[in-house]
C-alpha cells in the first residue's frame, strides 16, 4: 500500500489508510451491530472517491467538525482533478498544529523525489 506525503511549513507527513479489528480477552470484539456514530453520514457517495477527497461525506463532516469551517467546494467533482491535495483556505485551530506525539519524518529521509 502506498502512503500519501503531504507537507505543512517545515513539517512532512506521511498518510497510510489503516483497517482493523480488535478483540479483548474472551476474543469478543464489537457488536454486529456496530458502534452508535455521533453523526449520521451516508458511506457512499455514488462512488468511490479518492483518498482525501472531500466529496466524501464522513470526510466532509469530520474535517468541518475539527476546523469548524465548512469545506464544501464550489466546484463539481468532473472539475477537479483525481488525487489527494491540500484544502486551501482552512486554518486548524492553533493546538492542532503542533505535532507533539507524532512520528515526524526527518529533513533527509532518502527518499527520491
Amino acid at each position: 500500500m502506498e502512503g500519501v506525503y503531504l507537507e505543512d511549513g517545515a513539517y512532512e507527513y506521511l498518510f497510510m489508510p489503516v483497517s482493523f479489528q480488535g478483540y479483548n480477552a474472551r476474543l469478543e470484539t464489537v457488536d454486529p451491530n456496530g458502534l452508535a456514530p455521533d453523526a449520521l453520514k451516508g458511506d457512499w457517495n455514488n462512488g468511490y472517491e479518492e483518498f482525501g477527497s472531500l466529496d466524501d461525506p464522513c470526510l466532509e463532516y469530520a474535517v468541518t467538525s475539527i476546523t469548524g469551517q465548512s469545506v464544501r467546494s464550489s466546484e463539481s467533482a468532473a472539475q477537479r482533478r483525481p488525487g489527494v491535495r491540500l484544502v486551501e483556505g482552512l486554518s486548524l485551530p492553533e493546538i492542532s498544529r503542533r505535532p507533539e506525539g507524532m512520528i515526524l519524518l526527518p529533513p533527509d529521509d532518502g527518499r527520491k523525489d
